[in-house]
């Protein structure tokens, strides 16, 4: 058995592309950075890593929420598996690329405070189950189709 999972927290870098295939089914792709932060002991501060780009792919309903809900700049966690194409171009080259095949997306909602500063980002989980210490979606609110 082999396990492909991986969970990557950033911003979505495109517009969402959302098609339907001839058999109906919707399928939308976004590009996602994700840039690494690390505390430098020398400097006493926080300083940004290299930026990290990964195209993601999400069928079926959560296709369709995701089309609706996510635009450029929304910052995201996106769990699912890598999966690896392979093809040949008009030359001959031979090609590939690896994607993110999303099976759970959560946005993340920079709140404000009553002074207008803003506060720590609260994750939407939709349909996934967290620790109740995380905020859970009101009833009725689960744009991701679980349930």
């Amino acid at each position: 058995m082999s396990i492909n999972t991986v969970t990557i927290q950033g911003g979505a870098t495109s517009e969402v592309e959302l098609r339907y295939l001839s058999n109906g089914t919707a399928v939308a792709q976004f590009s996602l950075a994700q840039t690494p932060r690390r505390y430098n002991k020398q400097t006493q501060q926080w300083e940004d890593g290299d930026t990290h780009y990964f195209d993601v792919t999400i069928w079926k309903h959560k296709a369709e929420a995701a089309a609706n809900q996510i635009t450029k700049g929304t910052q995201l966690i996106v769990t699912g598996r890598l999966e690896q194409q392979r093809w040949e171009d008009k030359q001959g080259n031979k090609r590939s690329r690896v994607q993110i095949v999303a099976e759970e997306l959560a946005v993340l909602v920079k709140a404000q405070k009553q002074d207008g500063s803003a506060q720590a980002p609260q994750q939407g989980w939709g349909n996934s189950n967290q620790q109740q210490s995380q905020q859970q979606p009101q009833q009725g609110n689960d744009t991701w189709g679980g349930g």
